[in-house]
């Protein structure tokens, strides 16, 4: 069966208030029933530079070996800036997983696993939509090839104003980062 997919870049999708989540649910059902799913919204994009697909604009970005799924632009923006400037890194696949309304991070990294270009899985993750279904998959995953991941809001100070934070910008409360760090060690995870 052949999938279709959907960048979604538009933030009004949920992110806004409830009449940007029922029209992000509408959409979510148009596309289950079209069998297409959805990257984002909200996303910073998607490449896959083994594959010659650059939905960024970042044309100094060189093909390597590195999977990253992050949910901050800026992230990855600054680790193509350090690759470029270093000359030896390279990518394989870039995905900015937005609100998640569809695919999350457990998907994301299922790919990766199975990308024969992927040598290294790595994660910069603000919200999981299901972290129990992640741990499952990393823990797969990390018997082939090294998943790394850096939860943000690890910040002992405090916690509400950096949950509003979050909140405001990705729709996603962050917690004080014990739940992910105390199930990435159980699993044999670098957190």
């Amino acid at each position: 069966m052949e999938r279709k997919g959907r960048l979604s870049w538009q933030a009004v999708l949920g992110e806004v208030d409830e009449a940007g989540a029922k029209a992000g649910q509408e959409v979510l059902e148009a596309a289950q029933k079209a069998n297409v799913r959805i990257v984002g919204p909200n996303t910073s994009g998607v490449f896959n530079l083994h594959k010659r697909v650059n939905l960024l604009a970042l044309d100094n970005v060189k093909p390597g070996d590195i999977g990253i799924i992050s949910q901050s632009g800026n992230m990855l923006l600054a680790l193509a800036l350090e690759a470029e400037s270093n000359g030896h890194v390279g990518f394989s696949t870039y995905v900015g997983p937005g609100n998640q309304i569809d695919l999350g991070f457990a998907d994301y990294l299922s790919y990766l696993g199975e990308d024969e270009n992927t040598r290294v899985a790595t994660l910069y993750v603000e919200g999981f939509k299901d972290g129990r279904v992640f741990l499952n998959v990393a823990k797969e995953i990390a018997k082939t090839k090294p998943v790394v991941v850096y939860k943000s809001g690890f910040n002992r100070g405090r916690p509400e104003s950096r949950q509003i934070a979050h909140w405001s910008f990705s729709r996603q409360l962050c917690d004080d980062g014990r739940p992910a760090s105390s199930g990435g060690r159980n699993r044999g995870q670098p957190v």
